[in-house]
């Protein structure tokens, strides 16, 4: 997992070759981060109203 803050500064650890998932409670990092991601190239996608709407159980780890 990676924070929206950090996430500039980490992209060197992503495979482009991966598709990923991005979320946060509400969705607005989350939009934000996956506009960082797809701007250099990555299949990213976010869950629009992140996991705070999300219909499933949640498990921790």
């Amino acid at each position: 997992m990676i924070p929206l803050p950090a996430l500039r500064h980490r992209f060197a650890e992503l495979d482009p070759a991966k598709h990923y998932l991005v979320y946060c409670k509400s969705g607005g990092r989350s939009a934000v981060g996956t506009l960082l991601l797809r701007q250099r190239n990555f299949h990213a996608v976010s869950l629009a109203t992140g996991l705070r709407d999300w219909p499933y159980a949640l498990v921790a780890d």
